[in-house]
C-alpha cells in the first residue's frame, strides 16, 4: 500500500491494523494525517518490513513503533514540520531486524537518548544527530561497523571527535560518510583513520575544517568529494584533491578563500563532474593541458571575481557548461574549421554578445546583464570534433504509436490479445515490436531500431516529447533498452519544461546550439520557434480510431489505420528509411561548408 503522491486527501490511519493485518510495505510518502502522529496502532503490524514516511506531516512517532520487530526499514525523512518538533521515542533499538534507517535530519527534535548499539544488521544511518547531554558520543562508539552508509549532524566539537572515532570509518563496509557540524565548530583534530580507509567512495564534509593538511582526511580511493563552508585557505583545493586518481565529482561550495586554483598535468584522471559555488575571494584557475582528461560537466554558480579560465580549451570532452552569477567580461575560444558564425539574434535579450576577431570561436566574450547575469554554454567542442550533429526526437506518431487500452477499437483489442509482450509472432527470432506497459499498448515504428543505429554514427541524439517524465522515460526504455543513445540528459518531457508553454516544444532545453540541432517531428505546430530545425515527417498511426474525439493531430488521418489493414510500414522504404536518407544529406552538407544554406532552406 502507498499514497497517491497528488493527492490533497487525508488518511485516517488507525484504521489499517483491522483490514491489513498481514501488511509487508506501507510506503505513506506525503501523506499528511489529520493530527500530525502516526497512530498508536501501527504497533500491530508485526509483519512490516517497509515503513515509509518520508516527506509526510507526522511528527509524532508512537513507542508502539518499537513492536514492529521484523522491521527492516524505517523512511523518515524530509518531514514537513512547520513549526513543530519532531518526537522520537527512545524504542527503536527493539527493533533488531532493521537495516536502514532514515532520520528527519532537518526538524528540531525531541529526545533525551537514542540507544542504536543494539541494531546489528544496521547498514544505513542516515540523519542521526546530537540533541544535547552525552548519548550522542556513546551512540557513536557503538555503531555497527558494517555500516555502509553513515550521516551524522554534530553540535559540538566533542561529539565531533567521537564521529571521526567510531569504528564504522575504520571499517572496510563504509562507502558513504556524510558529516555536518554547527557554526562555530570546527575539526581541527583528526587521526590519519579515514585516509586509510580504501573503500570509502564519497565523501561529504560541511562547515569548517582547520586541520594541518587535508589529505589527512581524503581517501585515496574516493570517487566522489563534497566541502561546504570549510573556508579552507592555505590548501589549493584543486592540487590536493587532483591527486585522487578515482575522482569522479567534485563539489565545492564556499570551501576556499585563497585567490588561485591551479590544476596540474595529469590531475583528476577520471573526473567528470565539477561544481564551484559561492568562492568569492576566487579570481584566477590555471588549467595546465592534460588536466581534467574526462570531465564531461563544469558548473560555476556565484564565483563573481573569477576570471573565465581560459584552459577550457583543453577540455575536449566537456559536454556541458553552465555559469551563473559572473559579472566580469568572460574571453575563451575553440578553433574549429567549418563552424558558422554565430549571429547576435541568437542570444536572449538579455544578454550582450560581442564578436571575437575569429570568426571560428565558438564561445564569444559574453558580459551578462544586471536582468540575466547567466551563460549556458553546452559541449559543441566534443560534437563537432566528432563530426557529429544533434538530433531531437519526438516519440508519439514518429517513433511510435501508443495507445491506452481503454481507447483501443474492439477489433485492436482482440488483435493485442494475440500477442506478448515484446514478442511478434510474424518476426521469428527478432525483438518484437508491440508492447504493453502503463496501462497501454505501444506499437515502435517499422525501422526504428536501424533508424537509431544509423543516425547515432551522425548524431548524438535527445528525445523531446509532451508527454510525461515516466512515460518519456518508459519509451527511452524500450527503444534503447541498453542505454546507447539517450544519455540521462536527453530525455526531455513536459515535466522539464516547467517554465515553458507546455503545448509547445522549444530547443532552449536541449544542451547544444541550434546552428548543429535537427528535430524530426510529425507535428509542426508544436515548433513555433524553430521551424527551421524541423523535418517533418508522416505520422505514424498504427491503431485505429475509437471515436472522433480521439483524433490527433494530423489534418486527414487514413480512413483504416495499419491494424485495420492488418499490414504496416515498409522497413526499407517506408518513412523512417527516407528520413534517414534525408539525415544523411544534411550531415554532409553540413560538414562539407554548407551549413548556412541548410539553415537558410529548413531542409
Amino acid at each position: 500500500m502507498h499514497s497517491a503522491y497528488g493527492s490533497k486527501e487525508t488518511l485516517k490511519l488507525n484504521t489499517l491494523d483491522q483490514k491489513f493485518q498481514l501488511l509487508r510495505l506501507l510506503n505513506l510518502w506525503g501523506i499528511k494525517t489529520l493530527t500530525g502522529a502516526l497512530p498508536t496502532e501501527i504497533g500491530r503490524l508485526i509483519h512490516l518490513r517497509y515503513l515509509g514516511i518520508r516527506a509526510s506531516n507526522i511528527t509524532d512517532l508512537p513507542p508502539s513503533i518499537g513492536k514492529l520487530r521484523n522491521l527492516l526499514t524505517l523512511d523518515y525523512r524530509n518531514i514537513d514540520c512547520s513549526d513543530k518538533t519532531v518526537k522520537i521515542p527512545n524504542v527503536l533499538c527493539k527493533l533488531m531486524l532493521l537495516r536502514h534507517l532514515f532520520l528527519p535530519i532537518n526538524c528540531p527534535w525531541t529526545l533525551k537518548e537514542l540507544q542504536l548499539s543494539t541494531l546489528k544488521n544496521l547498514q544505513i544511518l542516515w540523519g542521526v544527530k546530537c540533541g544535547g547531554g552525552d548519548w550522542f558520543s556513546r551512540v557513536m562508539l557503538g555503531l555497527n561497523p558494517s555500516l555502509s552508509k553513515l550521516k551524522v549532524v554534530v553540535s559540538t566539537e566533542k561529539n565531533l571527535e567521537a564521529v571521526f572515532d567510531c569504528q564504522s570509518l575504520k571499517s572496510d563496509r563504509l562507502h558513504t560518510f556524510h558529516c555536518e557540524w554547527s557554526v562555530g565548530v570546527a575539526l581541527k583534530h583528526v587521526n590519519n583513520v579515514i585516509s586509510r580507509n580504501q573503500h570509502l567512495r564519497k565523501l561529504v564534509l560541511v562547515v569548517k575544517i582547520q586541520v594541518q593538511k587535508l589529505s589527512l582526511i581524503l581517501p585515496s580511493n574516493l570517487l566522489a568529494l563534497e566541502l561546504k563552508d570549510s573556508v579552507l585557505k592555505n590548501e589549493d583545493l584543486m592540487v590536493v584533491s587532483g591527486s585522487l586518481a578515482h575522482l569522479k565529482l567534485l563539489r565545492l561550495s564556499n570551501s576556499y578563500t585563497g585567490t588561485t586554483f591551479t590544476c596540474n598535468l595529469g590531475s583528476f584522471p577520471q573526473l567528470e563532474e565539477i561544481y564551484l559555488d559561492d568562492l568569492q575571494k576566487l579570481v584566477m584557475w590555471k588549467i595546465k593541458e592534460g588536466a581534467m582528461s574526462s570531465l564531461k560537466k563544469l558548473e560555476i554558480l556565484n564565483c563573481q571575481k573569477l576570471q573565465f579560465p581560459h584552459g577550457l580549451v583543453y577540455f575536449t570532452t566537456l559536454q556541458q557548461l553552465e555559469l551563473f552569477g559572473l559579472r566580469l567580461s568572460l574571453t575563451t575560444k575553440v578553433d574549429y574549421d567549418g563552424l558558422p558564425d554565430w549571429d547576435s539574434d541568437t542570444c536572449t535579450d538579455n544578454c550582450e554578445w560581442t564578436e571575437t576577431e575569429d570568426r571560428d570561436a565558438l564561445i564569444k566574450v559574453v558580459k551578462p546583464t544586471s536582468s540575466a547575469s547567466w551563460l549556458h554554454v553546452t559541449g559543441n567542442f566534443r560534437l563537432l570534433s566528432r563530426r557529429k550533429l544533434h538530433l531531437v526526437l519526438d516519440l508519439d506518431h514518429t517513433l511510435v504509436h501508443t495507445r491506452k487500452t481503454y481507447k483501443l477499437s474492439p477489433e485492436d483489442r482482440n488483435f493485442v490479445r494475440t500477442r506478448r509482450y515484446g514478442i511478434d509472432y510474424n518476426l521469428p527470432g527478432k525483438l518484437g515490436t508491440l508492447f504493453q506497459a502503463g496501462g497501454g499498448w505501444t506499437k515502435l515504428r517499422p525501422y526504428v531500431r536501424d533508424f537509431l543505429r544509423e543516425a547515432s554514427t551522425m548524431f548524438d541524439m535527445t528525445i523531446h516529447t509532451l508527454g510525461c517524465k515516466f512515460y518519456a522515460w518508459s519509451m527511452a526504455k524500450l527503444l534503447d533498452p541498453n542505454g546507447r543513445y539517450f544519455e540521462n540528459w536527453r530525455v526531455i518531457s513536459r515535466d522539464d519544461c516547467v517554465a515553458l508553454d507546455k503545448h509547445k516544444k522549444f530547443l532552449d532545453v536541449v544542451l547544444e546550439h541550434e546552428r548543429v540541432v535537427v528535430v524530426m517531428d510529425d507535428n509542426e505546430d508544436v515548433w513555433e520557434d524553430h521551424k527551421t530545425n524541423l523535418l517533418k515527417i508522416t505520422p505514424y498511426n498504427y491503431f485505429s480510431y475509437f471515436s472522433p474525439e480521439d483524433k490527433v493531430h494530423d489534418a486527414s488521418p487514413p480512413r483504416l489505420s495499419w491494424s485495420q489493414l492488418n499490414g504496416d510500414e515498409s522497413e526499407e522504404n517506408g518513412v523512417l528509411a527516407r528520413a534517414l536518407d534525408k539525415l544523411r544529406l544534411v550531415h554532409a552538407a553540413f560538414f562539407d561548408d554548407s551549413a548556412a544554406r541548410i539553415m537558410e532552406t529548413g531542409m
